[in-house]
């Protein structure tokens, strides 16, 4: 279930979005498979009464082909949050203005996401589970991994991340679009031993050092045993995070509109 502060920011997320993609819808014509383009960003002369058409087995139809499946993919989904958020509330969404600032800029963007590759991490991992062309450490993160693919999210496993001198490999990392960001995410997994909670408490403190915020830049999901896995808490744990990003991002757009005043015009 999405929060209201998320609710509002992924509403003005894809606007943003479906503004700047074309749209169009697929067809036949001529016994051929096409796509009829109704509005392109970079070509202003295509509109619902001049359409493109493109044969979708075209080497140009295939590039088109997968904007068009997103259109109507994230067209949908406002479709939606739009429907969902009318039942839910008798008040107007709160509006977000995108791209976002680049100041406070996240300690990583999505586009350092796009770039990191995942499994860097060299400490030896002598039962690996694979998914996804990934390798992971434990069920407790491929849980983990799959509930957060299931929530609509990419993710990627144990990426390099540099601050300063320190180096981190997070069990997960997943790309937020509308937050233009990355989360961190470690799952502890044995917490009820003395040796593991204290090199536990230390990678925390070292992630705290370093600028990570807990709860906002990089989730703590701590466990006292292989099995003792809560799914349903770890959904809350995540909306909790993505909350609290959104929250953020809508107080800092509340701030920048109060301190935008009126001109003051002499004599008036």
């Amino acid at each position: 279930m999405i929060g209201i502060n998320r609710h509002q920011v992924r509403i003005s997320f894809l606007k943003y979005r479906l503004a700047n993609m074309p749209h169009g819808y697929f067809g036949t014509s001529g016994g051929k498979s096409v796509i009829y383009l109704v509005y392109d960003p970079s070509d202003p002369k295509v509109d619902s009464y001049h359409r493109r058409r493109i044969v979708v087995h075209s080497r140009e139809g295939q590039i088109y082909k997968v904007v068009i499946e997103e259109y109507l993919r994230l067209k949908e989904e406002l479709r939606q949050l739009e429907r969902l958020w009318n039942e839910r509330y008798k008040f107007p969404p709160k509006e977000v203005r995108y791209p976002l600032p680049e100041a406070p800029a996240p300690l990583i963007t999505a586009k350092m996401f796009d770039l990191a590759v995942p499994n860097q991490n060299t400490y030896e991992n002598e039962h690996p589970i694979l998914y996804s062309g990934q390798k992971l450490r434990s069920k407790n993160e491929l849980i983990g991994f799959q509930t957060l693919e299931k929530m609509g999210f990419e993710v990627k496993t144990e990426v390099r991340i540099r601050r300063g001198e320190s180096t981190f490999f997070p069990d997960a990392l997943f790309k937020v679009p509308e937050f233009d960001k990355g989360i961190g995410l470690e799952i502890d997994g044995a917490m009820d031993k003395d040796d593991y909670f204290g090199s536990a408490e230390e990678r925390r403190k070292k992630y705290i050092r370093n600028g990570f915020r807990e709860g906002i830049d990089v989730l703590f999901f701590r466990i006292c045993g292989k099995h003792d896995f809560d799914l349903e808490r770890f959904e809350l744990a995540v909306e909790a995070v993505l909350e609290t990003n959104a929250r953020m991002i809508l107080n800092r757009q509340e701030k920048k509109s109060n301190s935008v005043t009126e001109p003051v015009i002499p004599g008036f």
